[in-house]
């Protein structure tokens, strides 16, 4: 038998939704309020680097940031 999980899962504890991607990827996930989801790297070539933006795209994105290790990271996003 085999198991594979996920090295990197999000958790939106917010109360918007959030939007995330790597950074300089072309790919962009919503997360819901309160929910939880497995992230992997859309480029593998590219900077394995987070950006996320709170408001379904109302906000700019935040600054690119490595997620390493488990914790919590916060980040500001500027309003248009």
């Amino acid at each position: 038998m085999v198991t594979v999980t996920p090295r990197y899962v999000l958790h939106n504890a917010s109360d918007e939704p959030l939007q995330y991607g790597q950074h300089g990827g072309r790919t962009v996930w919503q997360l819901a309020p309160g929910a939880r989801a497995p992230f992997h790297w859309d480029d593998a070539e590219g900077r394995f680097e987070l950006c996320v933006r709170p408001g379904a795209g109302r906000w700019h994105w935040s600054g690119a940031f490595q997620a390493r290790a488990p914790g919590s990271a916060a980040r500001h996003a500027l309003a248009p």
